[in-house]
């Protein structure tokens, strides 16, 4: 999602530099409109063209209670979050960062040491796994209707080999994806608004409105927590806008917009295609309720379906790059501890392999480690073709996908984790009543959790398709 992409932007070069928090390089400094702007465009991203199946699957009224319910719980974690932030800066000195800036893996370790910055990683591979995956077959969805002659399994082979290319793309031309999301999402809504009012009196499942049906919980609590996932990338975010003391109400606003934006599309696209809703509202785009063409509009759907497509598609190296260097920094700290071994048991002879010539000087803010150009970009190349062919596989199971994606990682990152970290890091001056409030909400959100993996499991197993 969004979130991910966010934190996606690192700089790709034929090095893997670490840095401590002391050696950052200065970051420019964000006004409060701009950190608005960056913020809503984080959250609103492709969970934008489920919105409309959510309610359909969940109720009107249910589907609402949702995506209000869930946009404030997130809001107040994501402030819990910028807290744990503050606090794990204070509590790990610089010497035990091991190179993490102030973000996620150093909330896990301020709270719980080693064990609880594993959990952090794991889960952010998971996240960086699934929201490729998820984002990839959203974009086969919309190529497919961009060529419907061509095979979807084609077009993601096809867009997997874009990604390829447009790893050689610098960065900074990427990180246009941001603005623009939010051009996808102003078209889109207008497309859907527009083929709405050309519907007019001619919508007749009113009869099929539902306005509460609890079991679609499953299905719309993943899927909006995928909308709502803002935490893996507001550390880049917050250490870059100017007045801090700010934040909590700007972040307010931006889930405001982002809740008021799912709501206006969700209850749009059911009100005006009822039962006929589909999982990708861009499939109703220019159709009436029955799926017959509307005059003229077919135009609407071709450039919802190409900025949403153009949008997936130059995120795909922004997230395939973290991946990536996940990977490689797995594979750096296995040399050390080789190396480290191998040291230990050859005392007094010089170092050799992947780590000869690394500097183990404590007090050096920036160590670099040689990756050979063609390991690098093979990597990434790796990366790219194991997340296409899953896609391929997973191309009939979104919904599946969307529910594993939102319930495992989503879910971790904007409620269990913030609760659990902020429960640890500030529990001796936090009120009795507090503390009873963070482990309900951690609770129940194991339970929800839960329940969608199941729930994900049966939708990859069964039948039930997209």
């Amino acid at each position: 999602t969004g979130a991910s992409v966010a934190s996606a932007l690192t700089t790709r070069t034929a090095t893997l530099t670490l840095r401590t928090l002391g050696a950052e390089q200065p970051q420019p400094v964000q006004s409060r409109l701009s950190t608005w702007a960056n913020l809503s465009s984080l959250i609103i991203g492709g969970a934008l063209l489920q919105m409309g199946y959510v309610f359909q699957t969940s109720g009107l009224a249910f589907a609402t209670l949702v995506v209000v319910t869930l946009s404030m719980v997130c809001c107040w974690t994501l402030v819990l979050t910028t807290r744990c932030f503050e606090k794990a800066a204070n509590l790990v000195p610089e010497n035990e960062r091991e190179g993490h800036t102030v973000d996620w893996p150093l909330i896990g370790q301020a709270a719980f040491g080693f064990s609880g910055k594993l959990s952090v990683a794991a889960v952010f591979f998971v996240d960086t796994v699934t929201t490729i995956l998820y984002m990839q077959v959203l974009c086969g969805s919309c190529l497919a209707l961009l060529f419907p002659s061509v095979g979807e399994a084609t077009l993601l082979c096809a867009a997997g080999v874009a990604s390829i290319l447009m790893l050689a793309v610098p960065e900074h031309y990427l990180s246009c994806v941001s603005s623009l999301g939010l051009f996808a999402a102003v078209v889109f809504i207008a497309s859907v608004v527009a083929s709405g009012a050309c519907l007019g009196h001619q919508n007749g499942n009113a009869v099929d409105f539902r306005f509460v049906d609890f079991a679609g919980g499953a299905i719309a609590v993943p899927i909006v927590a995928i909308g709502m996932s803002a935490q893996s990338g507001v550390g880049t975010i917050y250490s870059r806008m100017s007045n801090k003391e700010h934040f909590a109400s700007v972040n307010f606003w931006a889930f405001a917009t982002a809740a008021t934006v799912y709501v206006i599309i969700g209850s749009v696209g059911y009100l005006v295609y009822g039962r006929h809703v589909q999982v990708n509202l861009l499939d109703n785009v220019s159709f009436d309720a029955e799926g017959r063409p509307l005059l003229g509009l077919q135009w609407l759907q071709k450039l919802a379906a190409a900025t949403f497509a153009a949008k997936l598609q130059v995120a795909q190296p922004l997230l395939i790059e973290p991946l990536a260097c996940m990977l490689e920094a797995s594979t750096l700290q296995i040399c050390k501890a080789c190396s480290a071994k191998q040291d230990k048991m050859e005392s007094g002879e010089p170092q050799v392999g992947p780590n000869a010539g690394v500097a183990d000087d404590g007090d050096m803010d920036i160590v670099r480690i040689p990756v050979d150009r063609l390991y690098h970009f093979a990597l990434r190349c790796v990366c790219v073709a194991a997340t296409s062919t899953l896609a391929v596989l997973c191309k009939d199971k979104v919904v599946a996908l969307a529910e594993l994606a939102g319930s495992v990682a989503c879910l971790s990152l904007v409620v269990i984790f913030p609760v659990l970290f902020y429960l640890k890091l500030f529990r001796q001056s936090l009120p009795l009543h507090m503390q009873a409030l963070l482990v309900a909400v951690g609770l129940l959100s194991l339970i929800v959790q839960a329940f969608g993996v199941w729930h994900a499991v049966q939708g990859f197993l069964g039948p039930r398709a997209r």
